[in-house]
C-alpha cells in the first residue's frame, strides 16, 4: 500500500496553520486601527464638543478598557466552551458599528457609549485569536507565532496614525458633509469611514479549519481545574500577571497621549506626526518578529526563562530614554528616541502568551488569557490615560505638561515591571524545565 505523501510544511508548521495567524493578525491589525484612531481627533473633538483633557482620558481609557477587561472573562470562557470562529464573527461585528457609531455622536456620552461597544466588540477576539494560536503552533514556534501576530498591533497603530491623519486632512479640506439629514463634522467622517473594513474582512474568518481541541470527559472538569491550577502556580502566576500589568501601563500612555504631545509641543499636525508615527510603528513591528525569533532560538538552546528574562533586559536598557525623551527640545530627537521606546515598550504580550501557553493546560487557556487581559486591560488601558490627564490637569495645571505626566507615567511602572519579572524567572525555569514534553505532543491535530 503507497503511504500518503507528508504535507508540506513551511518553518516546520502546516501552510494552513500559518493562514490562519494571517487571517487573526488581519482583524488584529483592523481592530486597532479602529481602536487607535481616535488619538488622531482629540483636539478637534475637543474643539467641537467642548470637552476637556480629563472628559477625553476617560473616553481614551476607561470608556473602552473597563469593558474591555470586563468583557474578556465571558468571551474567555466561550473561547473554551463554544467555536472560537463564532465568538469572533460576533466581536469584529460589534466593533465596526460601535466605530461607525462615533461618527454620528454628538456629545461626551454618546462618544462614551461607543467605546464601550468597541471594548465590547474587540474583547471577543483576543482569547479566542490567544487559544486558536497556542493550539495550532508547536512549542518550538510559539514566541515567533505570537510574536507575528503582536506585530498586527504595529501595523493597525501605524495605519490609525497615517490613514487617519490623512483622512483628517482630507475631511477638513472639504469641511462638513451631510449625510442622510446629518451633518458631520470632519473628524466624525473619519470615524465612519474607519468602521468599514472589518466588515468585508471578517468573511475571512471561514477560510480556515480550527485546530481540534482535546476531548474533556466530565464536561464540569474545566472550571474544577482552574482554581487548583491558579493555587499550585500562585507565586508565578501573581508574579508575572502583576509585572505585565504595570508595563501596560506604559503602551497605553504612549498611544494614546503621545500624538497630542507632539502637537503641543512641537507644533506638528496630524499629516506630520501622523506619518512619522506610522512609520515608527511599522519598524517597531519588524523587530517584534526579530525578537520573537530570538526567544525561540534561546528557549531552544536551554534558557527555559528566556521569554521574560529578555524582556527584563530590555527594560533594564531603555528605562533612562523612558525619563528623558519627554523633555527633548527637539520634535526629530523626541522621535528617535520614542522609536526605541515604541521596539522596546509597547509590545509585550507575546512574551507572556508564549509562556502561557508552555505551562498552562490547554482546556483552561481561553480563561487564563482573558484573567490576564482584564488585568492589564483594566489597569494599563483604563488607568493609564486617565492619569496622564489627571496629571496634565490637576498637577502640573497646563497642557504642554502632558510630556511630564508620560515621563512620570513610565518612570514609575517600568522599574515596578522589572522587579517583579525578574523575581519570578528562578520558579518559571523549573516549572518550564518539569513540563517539558516531546514535541509531537504539542502539535494540535487539524480537523
Amino acid at each position: 500500500m503507497l503511504e500518503a505523501p507528508a504535507r508540506r510544511q513551511v518553518f516546520g508548521v502546516d501552510p494552513g496553520t500559518w493562514w490562519m495567524l494571517f487571517v487573526l493578525w488581519l482583524l488584529y491589525a483592523v481592530s486597532f486601527l479602529e481602536r487607535y484612531i481616535v488619538t488622531m481627533l482629540v483636539d478637534p473633538i475637543k474643539g467641537d464638543l467642548g470637552l476637556s483633557d480629563l472628559q477625553m482620558g476617560l473616553i481614551l481609557g476607561p470608556a473602552f478598557a473597563v469593558t474591555y477587561a470586563l468583557a474578556t472573562l465571558p468571551f474567555g470562557w466561550a473561547a473554551d466552551r463554544f467555536s472560537r470562529r463564532a465568538v469572533i464573527v460576533m466581536g469584529v461585528t460589534i466593533w465596526s458599528l460601535s466605530t461607525m457609531g462615533a461618527g454620528i455622536s454628538r456629545s461626551f456620552t454618546g462618544l462614551f457609549a461607543t467605546r464601550v461597544g468597541v471594548g465590547i466588540g474587540e474583547a471577543a477576539l483576543t482569547p479566542s485569536a490567544y487559544a486558536l494560536i497556542s493550539d495550532s503552533f508547536p512549542q518550538k514556534r510559539l514566541t515567533l507565532a505570537f510574536a507575528i501576530f503582536q506585530t498586527a498591533v504595529k501595523v493597525g497603530s501605524a495605519l490609525a496614525f497615517v490613514v487617519g491623519g490623512a483622512l483628517l486632512v482630507w475631511a477638513t479640506a472639504h469641511g462638513q458633509f451631510a449625510v442622510g439629514g446629518l451633518v458631520l463634522a470632519p473628524w466624525q467622517v473619519v470615524m465612519v469611514l474607519a468602521g468599514l473594513p472589518s466588515f468585508l474582512l471578517v468573511f475571512l474568518l471561514f477560510t480556515f479549519r480550527v485546530p481540534k481541541r482535546l476531548a474533556i470527559k466530565d464536561p464540569s472538569a474545566p472550571q474544577e481545574a482552574l482554581l487548583p491550577f491558579l493555587r499550585e502556580r500562585k507565586r508565578l502566576m501573581s508574579l508575572i500577571v502583576l509585572g505585565f500589568t504595570f508595563i501596560s501601563v506604559c503602551p497605553s500612555a504612549l498611544t494614546l497621549w503621545v500624538p497630542t504631545f507632539i502637537s503641543r509641543n512641537y507644533g506638528w499636525t496630524p499629516m506630520q506626526y501622523g506619518t512619522a508615527l506610522g512609520v515608527i510603528s511599522l519598524l517597531a513591528g519588524v523587530t517584534v518578529v526579530v525578537k520573537g525569533a530570538l526567544v525561540d532560538w534561546l528557549f531552544a538552546r536551554g534558557m527555559r526563562d528566556a521569554h521574560l528574562r529578555f524582556y527584563c533586559w530590555l527594560l533594564a536598557g531603555t528605562f533612562p530614554l523612558a525619563i528623558s525623551a519627554f523633555f527633548m527640545p527637539d520634535a526629530r530627537l523626541f522621535l528617535a528616541m520614542y522609536a526605541v521606546l515604541q521596539i522596546v515598550v509597547v509590545p509585550f504580550t507575546f512574551y507572556v502568551n508564549a509562556v502561557l501557553s508552555i505551562i498552562v493546560p490547554q482546556h483552561l487557556r481561553g480563561r487564563i488569557f482573558a484573567g490576564l487581559l482584564l488585568s492589564y486591560s483594566f489597569v494599563g488601558g483604563a488607568i493609564g490615560p486617565v492619569v496622564v490627564g489627571f496629571l496634565t490637569d490637576n498637577v502640573f495645571g497646563y497642557e504642554a505638561a502632558v510630556g511630564r505626566s508620560l515621563a512620570v507615567t513610565l518612570g514609575v511602572c517600568m522599574p515596578a515591571a522589572f522587579i517583579c519579572l525578574w523575581a519570578s524567572l528562578g520558579e518559571l525555569r523549573r516549572i518550564v524545565a518539569a513540563t517539558d514534553d516531546p514535541e509531537t505532543s504539542r502539535k494540535s491535530e487539524l480537523t
